[in-house]
Protein backbone atom coordinates (compact mmCIF):
# COMPACT_ATOMS: atom_id res chain seq x y z
CA UNK A 1 0.00 0.00 0.00
CA UNK A 2 2.76 1.85 1.21
CA UNK A 3 4.42 1.58 -2.87
CA UNK A 4 1.49 2.87 -4.26
CA UNK A 5 1.05 6.44 -2.17
CA UNK A 6 4.81 7.02 -3.20
CA UNK A 7 4.09 6.28 -6.90
CA UNK A 8 0.62 9.10 -6.55
CA UNK A 9 3.09 11.23 -4.76
CA UNK A 10 5.31 11.61 -7.66
CA UNK A 11 3.15 11.19 -10.62
CA UNK A 12 1.50 14.09 -8.98
CA UNK A 13 4.47 16.26 -8.35
CA UNK A 14 5.77 15.54 -12.05
CA UNK A 15 1.93 16.72 -13.27
CA UNK A 16 2.32 19.78 -11.13
CA UNK A 17 6.25 20.42 -12.52
CA UNK A 18 4.93 20.09 -16.01
CA UNK A 19 3.30 22.23 -18.62
CA UNK A 20 1.14 22.04 -21.29
CA UNK A 21 1.14 22.81 -24.74
CA UNK A 22 -1.78 25.30 -24.28
CA UNK A 23 0.33 26.78 -21.39
CA UNK A 24 3.26 27.05 -23.45
CA UNK A 25 1.24 29.09 -26.25
CA UNK A 26 -0.92 31.38 -23.52
CA UNK A 27 2.78 32.55 -22.14
CA UNK A 28 4.01 32.92 -25.24
CA UNK A 29 0.90 34.89 -26.56
CA UNK A 30 0.89 37.12 -23.32
CA UNK A 31 5.06 38.15 -23.84
CA UNK A 32 4.63 38.83 -27.58
CA UNK A 33 1.62 41.00 -26.80
CA UNK A 34 3.79 42.61 -24.30
CA UNK A 35 7.00 43.13 -26.77
CA UNK A 36 4.31 44.79 -29.58
CA UNK A 37 3.19 47.20 -26.19
CA UNK A 38 6.67 48.53 -25.26
CA UNK A 39 7.56 48.65 -28.90
CA UNK A 40 4.98 50.64 -29.54
CA UNK A 41 5.24 53.06 -26.82
CA UNK A 42 9.19 53.19 -28.15
CA UNK A 43 7.77 53.96 -31.59
CA UNK A 44 5.85 56.84 -29.85
CA UNK A 45 8.46 58.09 -28.16
CA UNK A 46 10.98 58.10 -30.99
CA UNK A 47 8.24 60.23 -33.36
CA UNK A 48 8.14 62.93 -30.52
CA UNK A 49 11.68 63.30 -30.56
CA UNK A 50 11.83 63.27 -34.06
CA UNK A 51 8.76 66.03 -33.91
CA UNK A 52 11.09 67.69 -31.19
CA UNK A 53 14.52 68.26 -33.42
CA UNK A 54 12.70 68.93 -36.33
CA UNK A 55 10.79 71.81 -34.34
CA UNK A 56 13.95 73.16 -32.99
CA UNK A 57 15.83 72.72 -36.49
CA UNK A 58 13.23 75.02 -37.64
CA UNK A 59 13.53 77.52 -34.97
CA UNK A 60 17.01 77.50 -35.59
CA UNK A 61 16.74 78.59 -39.33
CA UNK A 62 14.24 81.19 -38.63
CA UNK A 63 16.54 82.89 -36.26
CA UNK A 64 19.43 82.17 -38.83
CA UNK A 65 17.31 84.11 -41.35
CA UNK A 66 16.42 87.07 -39.18
CA UNK A 67 19.92 87.38 -38.55
CA UNK A 68 20.91 87.34 -42.20
CA UNK A 69 17.99 89.90 -42.90
CA UNK A 70 19.70 92.18 -40.21
CA UNK A 71 23.12 91.99 -41.57
CA UNK A 72 22.18 92.65 -45.20
CA UNK A 73 20.48 95.44 -44.40
CA UNK A 74 23.07 97.12 -42.41
CA UNK A 75 25.58 95.94 -45.46
CA UNK A 76 23.19 96.98 -48.19
CA UNK A 77 22.33 100.78 -45.89
CA UNK A 78 23.28 103.72 -47.61
CA UNK A 79 26.39 105.31 -46.66
CA UNK A 80 26.56 109.01 -46.20
CA UNK A 81 29.15 110.94 -46.51
CA UNK A 82 30.96 113.29 -44.13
Amino acid sequence: MQGTTVFCRTRLKAKLASFTLIELLTVMAIIAILAALVLMAGMGVMNKAARSRASAEIQAMSTASKDIRRIMAFILQPQTSC
